[in-house]
């Protein structure tokens, strides 16, 4: 009974969690975005451009740390696969 509750639960866990890595991404890329008009709009002091160039550079820096972590935990599951596919076929 145990091993069906928890079966039933890491993909309901799973989806959220991708849920919320696509939820993450879309924001980040959507203030990388805004930031990059409003450095390159009219009008703007020098002083308000280097406040955009930094809400700039720090959005790019998290967008990658965590896609590098997204793609690591993609890596790891499919590694653990695999192991467990060989364990499997080592026992035939």
């Amino acid at each position: 009974m145990t091993e069906l509750s928890e079966t039933n639960v890491e993909p309901t866990m799973a989806l959220a969690k991708k849920e919320l890595e696509t939820k993450l991404f879309r924001c980040l890329e959507a203030n990388i975005g805004l930031a990059y008009t409003k450095i390159h709009l009219n009008g703007n002091s020098d002083k308000t451009k280097r406040s955009w160039i930094r809400e700039f550079n720090d959005s790019v820096k998290t967008y990658g740390f965590l896609r590098r972590i997204v793609d690591l935990t993609d890596l790891e599951n499919r590694i653990e696969i695999l192991e467990q596919e060989k364990i499997v076929n080592f026992r035939r």
